[in-house]
């Protein structure tokens, strides 16, 4: 599914739409009145969409009131008062740029690496999101670890990164009322065998 969205020309994104059966469509706003702004970003809390939107490399977002524009290049709204902070990971992983930094000549004993604080906040934030069914907390990250891979981290690990194993092993759950999982989906060591938001 990730390549389907990293190869499109356009994603239409159904913002306004709290669940998969409302649509995307909604009657038209005069752009004369007045309305709050509400970036498309705040209204992304799913796991799934968080990759997809990070993959497309343009999205059109339908809201309540308007739609919105974003691209690598910027963002941009019907009413022309949407500036979204920028998602610099998203820009990295498009750019190229992660794959310029791990180019440079890596020392013995290096702090982290780009690549690696980059993987680290993508977790970080997708982390935080819901998903309908816990067991697709892998698969739904799973087209970012492949363009990540592209760095050459080594071996992906269970979500974990062979070249970086010593950082990517420093996480913690950021909530310590984390659910504990029943059933098998990782080994402890990885970020991805409990269910809620973790850091390193």
């Amino acid at each position: 599914m990730a390549t389907i969205y990293q190869n499109s020309y356009i994603a239409l994104a159904a913002t306004k739409s709290r669940n998969g059966s409302e649509g995307c469509f909604s009657s038209a706003t005069p752009m004369d009145q007045d309305h709050p702004l509400t970036p498309p970003l705040a209204e992304m809390s799913r796991g799934w969409v968080y990759q997809e939107k990070l993959l497309a490399p343009r999205v059109l977002h339908f809201c309540t009131k308007e739609l919105v524009w974003e691209c690598q290049e910027g963002d941009d709204c019907e009413c022309n008062n949407y500036r979204s902070a920028p998602m610099k990971e998203l820009e990295k992983v498009k750019s190229g740029e992660v794959l310029e930094a791990w180019a440079l000549p890596k020392r013995q004993h290096q702090a982290r690496t780009p690549v690696t604080l980059l993987w680290h906040q993508m977790v970080q934030r997708y982390s935080c999101l819901a998903l309908t069914e816990q067991s697709d907390r892998l698969p739904a990250i799973a087209g970012l670890a492949r363009e990540i891979g592209r760095c050459k981290m080594g071996k992906y690990l269970a979500s974990l990164w062979e070249d970086s194993l010593y950082d990517d092993l420093l996480w913690e759950v950021d909530d310590r009322c984390a659910e504990k999982l029943k059933t098998y989906r990782a080994p402890s060591w990885s970020w991805a065998s409990v269910n809620g938001s973790v850091r390193f």
